[in-house]
């Protein structure tokens, strides 16, 4: 982390701050490290549509540059999931096609 990244003052029980403290110790990290890694994983960031939707790009772009490196079918079936999760539709075919792209 930057010395300009922002600062969050928090008051904390000692019991707590010993065991951040002995787990910072433990992977040799600071106990900023272990508490910002601890936060990470509880407030994971939030990912978009358009965040999926420019992924789904770019890995058809990488398609059409290395069409002898075909993307497995699972990766267009897991983002279409997710954006089905978020009450959305991508038009994919049931079963995987040829070198199928996205339109």
């Amino acid at each position: 982390m930057a010395r300009n990244d922002p600062q969050f003052n928090l008051r904390i029980p000692a019991e707590l701050k010993q065991r951040i403290e002995a787990q910072a110790e433990r992977y040799g990290i600071s106990t900023t490290a272990a508490i910002v890694g601890a936060l990470d994983e509880q407030f994971p960031a939030i990912i978009t549509t358009e965040d999926v939707f420019a992924l789904l790009r770019a890995v058809e772009d990488f398609q059409r540059k290395h069409p002898e490196r075909p993307m497995p079918y699972d990766v267009y079936r897991s983002l279409a999931d997710w954006l089905h999760h978020r009450e959305m539709e991508l038009d994919l075919p049931r079963t995987p096609a040829k070198g199928h792209m996205l339109k």
